[in-house]
C-alpha cells in the first residue's frame, strides 16, 4: 500500500481508520477490573473491536483490534 492511498483515506475519512473495509463493528468487548458505573467504565480496561473483512488486503475474514488503555477520560463534546 502507498503513502498516496492512506494520505487520500485520511484526507476523505478523518474520523475513520485507513482502511475503508473498516465502516462498523461486528463486536465490541471491554474487560474492566470493576464493573461501570451509569455512564463510564472504570480504569484500567481492555477492549477487543473486531470488524468482519472482505478484501485481499487483510489475512482473514475478521480483523480485531485490541487496545489497553489505564487514563481513558470521557468525550465532553
Amino acid at each position: 500500500m502507498d503513502s498516496n492511498y492512506l494520505a487520500k483515506a485520511a484526507k476523505d475519512h478523518p474520523n475513520a481508520f485507513a482502511y475503508d473495509e473498516l465502516r462498523s463493528p461486528v463486536s465490541v468487548k471491554t474487560e474492566c477490573v470493576e464493573p461501570a458505573d451509569k455512564f463510564f467504565h472504570v480504569n484500567p480496561c481492555q477492549a477487543s473491536v473486531v470488524y468482519q473483512v472482505n478484501s485481499d488486503r487483510f489475512v482473514g475474514p475478521t480483523f480485531p483490534i485490541h487496545y489497553h488503555d489505564s487514563n481513558q477520560q470521557p468525550t465532553l463534546a
